[in-house]
């Protein structure tokens, strides 16, 4: 169902059902939360060919640099600036 950047409803009711299972393990003392984060990261490696805090900054990274790209340009096409041609006084009587 994907990873963090997953919007999909099924991930997050997923997500709180294996941290259930992994809590309830470590309550009753059957696994320790070290094991646990060991099966959670071995997981996702074989899911998606690299650690988690890796691929975590990695895609943080790429979005923050697609933000960037052309972020102004965009804002600067797409607002209205002869609104700002009259006054403030006569626009807030409009």
């Amino acid at each position: 169902l994907g990873d963090f950047t997953s919007t999909d409803p099924k991930r997050e009711s997923l997500s709180s059902k294996i941290e259930g299972f992994a809590a309830a393990g470590t309550i009753i003392e059957v696994v320790t939360p070290d094991e646990v984060q060991k099966v959670i990261d071995r997981a996702h490696f074989e899911a998606f060919g690299e650690e988690r805090e890796a691929r975590r900054a990695r895609i943080l990274e790429e979005r923050a640099a697609q933000a960037g790209e052309g972020s102004n340009e965009t804002a600067d096409r797409d607002t209205d600036w002869d609104v700002y041609d009259t006054p403030a006084v006569d626009r807030r009587n409009q």
